[in-house]
């Protein structure tokens, strides 16, 4: 949901509705405009780092209780 400032649309609005619109700070003005949409597939980098996710998901759900719990009690 954007941010607005002030009534809508007249002092400042970031952010996006939906899919559909998107509002920024352009120079000294506002401008909404419709969502960008990526093109392409991802970069090598991207795959990769996503790959290391997947594995450090797949990782935690493997834990036992114990071992999630163990590691619960270290991180707070």
């Amino acid at each position: 949901m954007p941010t607005v400032t002030g009534p809508c649309f007249s002092l400042e609005a970031k952010g996006s509705i939906g899919k559909a619109i998107t509002f920024q700070k352009k120079g000294k003005g506002q401008a909404a405009m419709k969502r960008p949409v990526p093109t392409g597939g991802p970069s090598a980098a991207q795959s990769e780092i996503r790959g290391w996710m997947a594995d450090a998901v797949a990782a935690w759900k493997a834990l036992t209780p114990a071992e999630r719990e163990d590691w619960e009690d270290y991180v707070s």
